[in-house]
Parts: C-alpha cells; sequence; structure tokens
C-alpha cells in the first residue's frame, strides 16, 4: 500500500471520529441551548433549562463538554493503540479503504488531538488545547502546569 493511500484512510477513519464522536454531540448541545427549531417534546425541558442559562455559563458547558469528548476519544483511541500492540489484532483491527490503519498509524492515539491532528483539521468546534489555553491564559497558567496536574 503506499503512503498516499494509507494517509487517505487515516484521514478517513478520523474525519468519522470527529464527525461521529465530537461534532454530533456538540451539534446536539447547540441544539439544545437555541430554541429556534422549536422545543423538542422529549428534550424540552432539558432544552428549557440549556437556553435559559447565561451565554457566559453556557460557553463553559460547551467547553467542559469539548474537553470531555476528546478525553474520551483519546481513551478509546487508546485503547485501540494497546490492543493492537499487544497483538490483539482481531480486537484492534480497523480497516478503511482495505488498509489497516492500527499497522499504518505510529500512534493511533496521537492523530487526533496533535497540532495537525483529525481535530484541528476536522473538527467545526474549538479543539481541546485551544480550549484549555483560553482558561490557561484567563487564569494566568501555563498550558503545560494545566496538563501535568
Amino acid at each position: 500500500m503506499n503512503i498516499d493511500a494509507n494517509k487517505e484512510a487515516l484521514d478517513a477513519f478520523g474525519s468519522i471520529i470527529v464527525d461521529m464522536m465530537k461534532d454530533y454531540a456538540l451539534d446536539e448541545f447547540e441544539y439544545l441551548r437555541t430554541t429556534q427549531r422549536g422545543i423538542d417534546p422529549l428534550v424540552g425541558g432539558l432544552q428549557k433549562e440549556v437556553s435559559a442559562l447565561p451565554d457566559a455559563i453556557q460557553e463553559v458547558i460547551r467547553d467542559c463538554i469539548i474537553n470531555s469528548i476528546s478525553t474520551g476519544i483519546y481513551g478509546f483511541l487508546s485503547k485501540l493503540f494497546e490492543l493492537h500492540y499487544h497483538g490483539h489484532d482481531a480486537v484492534a483491527k480497523v480497516l478503511i479503504n482495505n488498509v489497516d490503519i492500527m499497522s499504518v498509524s505510529d500512534g493511533i492515539n496521537t492523530e487526533y488531538s496533535s497540532s495537525t491532528g483529525w481535530d484541528s483539521r476536522f473538527s467545526k468546534y474549538p479543539t481541546n488545547e485551544d480550549v484549555l489555553k483560553k482558561y490557561a491564559v484567563k487564569h494566568s497558567l501555563k498550558l503545560h502546569e494545566l496538563l501535568n496536574c
């Protein structure tokens, strides 16, 4: 398999991860915080509560969701990497366009959150790193202090 095909397969997987695990969840939060489309009878109570919160609180909640989702995605990808690394390919084999992406990535868990990773390239929402930096600046903390706690 050539390098371009490997990269395309990794990016296709990353796009799916970002679209369905991060953006889909954050789209739901955006739906909850706005009632422009009308109140959904199944989530109406929650929608009323969230949309009534001040915008600044809604933004903090959204940033917490971004952090939580990013942490979950990293954990999921780390587990896939661990299973693959320890020879459990039957459990951790992921084929995209007939490419075993676990075999072509140096560390599938780092593909998501690096500065040029899937999150920064495919998500329509801020990256977790951007969120953490925003609060580090706001509270005069250095990012490495946040990440080392």
